[in-house]
């Protein structure tokens, strides 16, 4: 009786088919493959999240710093304030 209970399980269980599902991702425009639910910088100042394959980008805010002279540094977002040498008058 085991075994027959058993032949008929594996018959029952080897019809089934085994479906894998595959992960969401996303596509960025320059055919990046991304993660579901992974966040990354696009540029300095956008930062991308994929969530069920749809990409949903947004942009830093950034405060002025608060001085007379200010940049924004190469690879950077948000400025910040120029060191400035201090000028000594000559005599």
């Amino acid at each position: 009786m085991k075994t027959i209970l058993y032949v008929l399980f594996v018959l029952a269980c080897g019809a089934v088919p085994v479906v894998s599902v595959p992960l969401s991702t996303c596509v960025t425009s320059s055919g990046l493959h991304i993660a579901d639910g992974y966040t990354f910088k696009a540029t300095p100042c956008e930062f991308c999240t994929c969530h069920i394959g749809h990409l949903t980008c947004g942009v830093q805010d950034c405060a002025l710093p608060n001085c007379e002279s200010y940049t924004t540094p190469p690879g950077q977002c948000c400025p910040v304030c120029q060191s400035v040498k201090d000028s000594v008058p000559a005599i």
